[in-house]
C-alpha cells in the first residue's frame, strides 16, 4: 500500500506539536482567535464561580502576607541572637505558604524560585540556584548559621513580595482553582507523608496540616455549589486526618517532629488522605468544569 508523502508529513508534524499544546491546555491557555472551534457542551458559566475564585485570591494574598510577615521576625530573631526564635519562624512562615502552595504553582515558576529542593540541583545545597525557603532551612537546621539564612531570607522576601505583588492583580481559572484541591493533598501523598518536604528542620507534618487546611478553604468556597451529599462527603473525609493530625498537635498550636509520627497514624493518614484526594478529584466533574477550559473573553 502506498502512503502519501504529503499525509506522512502532517501526521508527523501533529503528533511533534502535541505535547506542547497538552501543556498549554493543562496550564489554563488554550488558543483563542476566529480559527479556533470550542466545542458545545453543558460548560458551566463562570459568573458563579467567580465570587470564589475572589475570596480565594483574597485569601492568597494574605496567606502571602502572613509568610512574609513571618520571615521578617525571622530576620528580627537572627539579629538578636535567637536562633530557636528563628526556627519557629521559618516552620511557621512555610506552612502559610504552603496553604496555597498548590494554587501558587499557576503563577509562571514561582514556586520553581520560592520553594525548591536541594535536589534539584546537580550539586545540591551547593549550588548557587538552591534558594528560598528550604535554603533557609539549610541554614537554620543543618548548618546553624545564622549569615546565611540572613542571605537567603533577604533573597526569599524578594520573591515572596514579587508572588504578593501577581497574585493583587492576576487571578485563577476556576478549573484551576478546584484542581488545587486535589493537588494540595497529593502535595502530602508525594512527598510529606514520607517526611520528604523539609529533611533539615524535620517539619513535615507542620506542613501536612497546612496541605489539608489549605485544600478544605478550596472546598469551602465551593460548599454553595456542591450537592449536600458531597459536602456531607468531604466533610467526614476532612475528619479522618484532622482526628489524626490532632494528636501531634500541642496546646501552641505549633506539631511535633516527623519521627513522633508512628507507623500506624502514618499508614491511617494515606488511607483517608488518599480516599480524600480521589473525592477531590471529581470535584471537577459534578461542577462541570472542563480543566483545560479559561474563561478568559467572557464579560
Amino acid at each position: 500500500m502506498r502512503i502519501n508523502r504529503t499525509a506522512i508529513l502532517v501526521l508527523t508534524s501533529l503528533l511533534l506539536s502535541a505535547p506542547g499544546y497538552a501543556e498549554k491546555y493543562r496550564a489554563g491557555n488554550p488558543d483563542t482567535g476566529s480559527d479556533v472551534v470550542i466545542a458545545k457542551g453543558d460548560i458551566p458559566s463562570p459568573e458563579k464561580f467567580r465570587p470564589v475564585v475572589a475570596d480565594y485570591m483574597t485569601m492568597m494574598g494574605k496567606q502571602t502576607a502572613a509568610a512574609e510577615h513571618q520571615l521578617q521576625l525571622l530576620q528580627k530573631a537572627l539579629t538578636a541572637g535567637d536562633m530557636a526564635a528563628a526556627r519557629q519562624a521559618y516552620i511557621q512562615a512555610h506552612y502559610d505558604y504552603e496553604v496555597i502552595r498548590a494554587a501558587v504553582v499557576v503563577f509562571g515558576h514561582a514556586d520553581r524560585v520560592i520553594n525548591p529542593h536541594a535536589g534539584y540541583f546537580l550539586s545540591r545545597e551547593q549550588d548557587p540556584k538552591f534558594t528560598g525557603f528550604h535554603r533557609i532551612e539549610y541554614a537554620l537546621f543543618a548548618q546553624n548559621d545564622p549569615v546565611a539564612a540572613q542571605v537567603a531570607t533577604a533573597g526569599l522576601l524578594r520573591n515572596i513580595n514579587d508572588l504578593k505583588q501577581r497574585i493583587a492583580v492576576e487571578t485563577l481559572p476556576a478549573a484551576k482553582l478546584v484542581q488545587s484541591a486535589d493537588d494540595s493533598i497529593e502535595l502530602i501523598l508525594s512527598t510529606k507523608l514520607s517526611g520528604d518536604e523539609n529533611r533539615y528542620s524535620r517539619s513535615d507534618l507542620s506542613d501536612i496540616a497546612a496541605n489539608i487546611e489549605g485544600a478544605r478553604r478550596i472546598v469551602s468556597g465551593l460548599a454553595p455549589l456542591l450537592s449536600a451529599k458531597t459536602n456531607e462527603t468531604l466533610r467526614k473525609q476532612f475528619a479522618g486526618p484532622d482526628a489524626v493530625m490532632a494528636r501531634y498537635r500541642d496546646t501552641r498550636g505549633q506539631y511535633a517532629e516527623y519521627e513522633k509520627l508512628t507507623p500506624e497514624d502514618k499508614q491511617q493518614l494515606y488511607a483517608d488522605l488518599t480516599l480524600l484526594a480521589e473525592s477531590l478529584a471529581q470535584l471537577r466533574a459534578e461542577l462541570k468544569i472542563d480543566v483545560y477550559y479559561k474563561y478568559r473573553n467572557e464579560p
